[in-house]
């Protein structure tokens, strides 16, 4: 299936501040799953790009752009996986017919390498289904609050040593008084 971004993309040339038509590298486009609550309530979510994503100039059919493979590499075998993060929108006021089609996010700079170094890397075209669970390279990032409200795993762990040092501390004085 196509993706039409026509009226998409004049509006997010004007808030990305350059614009689309902007010489830079192939685009490519990447399907993702994630749950209907992280949409409603607008989460960010984090995901790792596969190495090689389809062409969004022929969705994988093979073109000029794509030097007729279908697919563009992202990174070497070798490289770590690149993770993008995405602060989804809130779908709150979407009705019914809108809310069940796939969102489309573009996101510049995150596509195919350019062939000559000095141009910006092409456009991820991230589309968005809802499922019942999420894709396996997919998280949702805790918000602010959540990441205060946690403890570090270091401070974690001494607790519970401390704690269980406490404990056999105190066993030991029982049994020294006779009480055990």
């Amino acid at each position: 299936m196509p993706l039409s971004c026509d009226g998409l993309s004049t509006t997010l040339a004007k808030v990305a501040k350059d614009p689309l038509t902007e010489p830079r590298g192939p685009d490519v486009v990447h399907s993702i799953r994630i749950p209907a609550a992280w949409l409603i309530s607008g989460e960010t979510i984090e995901l790792e790009l596969p190495r090689q994503l389809n062409c969004a100039h022929c969705q994988g059919g093979g073109c000029d752009q794509c030097q007729r493979a279908g697919a563009l590499r992202l990174r070497q075998q070798d490289e770590p996986p690149e993770t993008v993060r995405v602060s989804l929108p809130d779908t709150r006021g979407l009705d019914e017919s809108q809310a069940d089609k796939p969102l489309l996010v573009r996101i510049p700079h995150a596509g195919g390498h350019a062939a000559t170094e000095n141009l910006p890397r092409g456009v991820l075209m991230l589309q968005i289904s809802r499922a019942a669970d999420a894709d396996l390279a997919v998280r949702l990032v805790p918000s602010d609050a959540e990441r205060e409200l946690r403890a570090p795993r270091e401070v974690v762990v001494r607790s519970m040593v401390l704690g269980g040092l406490l404990v056999l501390v105190f066993l030991w004085m029982l049994y020294l008084s006779g009480w055990l």
